[in-house]
Parts: C-alpha cells; structure tokens; sequence
C-alpha cells in the first residue's frame, strides 16, 4: 500500500501536553492533483451533537470514578457513548473517549480528550471546578470546530489537520483534524475525523497521553493533598 499524508494547516504543531504534528510526503505532481480532488470532499457527518455530550460525560464519569477509588476500574460504567483509554503523567491523568460510526462505506470517528491534575483528583471542590472547566472548554471548542467546517475560520482555537490518500489491498480518502483552545490551558482536545478506506476504532493517535493506566492500579491522590 501508498500512502500519501498532506497537512493543510500552515505549520506542523505538537499538542501540548505530548500530541504529534503530522509529516507530510509531497510529490509535486500528485499534490496538486489531490489538494483538488480532495478538497471537495465534505465530512459525511454520521456523528450527532449528543455523541459529544455522551463523550463528555464519560470522560467526567471515569475522572470521577478515579478521584473516589483511586483507581481505573477499567470498565466504562456511564458511558453510553464511545469506548476510552487512560493514560498517566507525572503529575496528572489524561482520558480519552471516542465514538466510530460506519455507514454505506463511509466511517467517522469522534474523539474526546482531557487531562486533570492528581492535586485535582485529590481534593473535591477543586474536582468540581475542574470539571467545570473541560466542560466549558469542549463547548467552546465544539463552536470552533464548527466554524472551522463552515468558514474554515478556527476562532478562538488552533488547529491541525491531514488529509491521507491511500493506494493498494484497502484505498481511500481519509481526514483528521484536531482542536484546542489557543491560550494555554488545560489539556482538551476534540479530534474529527472520516474518510472511505478501513476504519481503525482506536484511539487517534494525537491524543494519546503517556502510557496506559492499567485497571486497578492503585493512585495515592492523598500525597497530593498538601499542595505537592
């Protein structure tokens, strides 16, 4: 198989927080060629607001569930939407939860990233705020998602995109791209992405975060009461 990776942001960003820029292949050629055809493909849009409200109540339900035990339980309790990955930091968890609809062909994934401090984690009334805030944030980047779909205009937000053309045994058209607040802040990311070739239902691989907290690991969010 061929496959040809084309960004169409300006600059190639690393997310915070450990996210990957994208390596762009050009034969000039063929750039041209695609940079038409592909622009005028349109996101089939299979995903629906409510999937990102249920990406987002996961993502507080199993932040939630590790502030109470301590630990991941490894299992999605709550989350009627999308399945999810944990991952450790030094000084803080990160989850990501994500939707895969398929259709006629066509698939589309909707995926949700955020990060909380384990001082966070700790203490209840800093939790709450906290989840306060990843929520304000992904409306706020739900608007400049859509604003970036309609005008190509991302608003108060960055952006990075890719767009992988792929020949042989599976082809197809296929898009990426990733949002966040311009400011900052904290860790959260919402990814869209779609396309025509095989759908992976796994995470996107710009929002991963470290490695994965395995289920039952135990967290002494007590050491961080003390303002460690």
């Amino acid at each position: 198989m061929h496959t040809i990776i084309l960004n169409t942001n300006n600059e190639s960003h690393a997310l915070s927080n450990g996210g990957r820029g994208a390596t762009a292949f050009k034969p000039l050629g063929l750039v041209f060629f695609l940079s038409a055809y592909l622009l005028t493909g349109a996101c089939p849009a299979l995903a629906v607001p409510s999937d990102l409200d249920g990406l987002a109540e996961c993502v507080v339900n199993v932040f939630q569930e590790i502030a109470k035990t301590h630990a991941w339980s490894g299992r999605t309790k709550g989350c009627t939407t999308g399945r999810v990955v944990v991952g450790k930091r030094a000084s803080g968890a990160f989850v990501t939860t994500w939707k895969l609809v398929e259709s006629d062909g066509n698939w589309e994934k909707l995926a949700l990233s955020a990060a909380l401090g384990y001082r966070e984690l700790a203490d209840k009334k800093i939790l709450e705020k906290a989840i306060r805030d990843v929520k304000s944030r992904t409306r706020r980047i739900e608007k400049c998602l859509n604003s970036i779909e309609e005008r190509n205009d991302p608003g108060e937000c960055r952006d990075t995109a890719q767009k992988v053309y792929s020949v042989g045994d599976v082809s197809g058209v296929d898009m990426e791209r990733s949002v966040w607040l311009n400011d900052d802040g904290r860790h959260v990311v919402l990814s869209l992405s779609y396309g025509n070739s095989a759908a992976s239902d796994t995470a996107p691989a710009d929002l991963e975060q470290g490695p994965g907290l395995p289920p039952g690991m135990h967290i002494d969010l007590n050491l961080w009461l003390n303002d460690n």
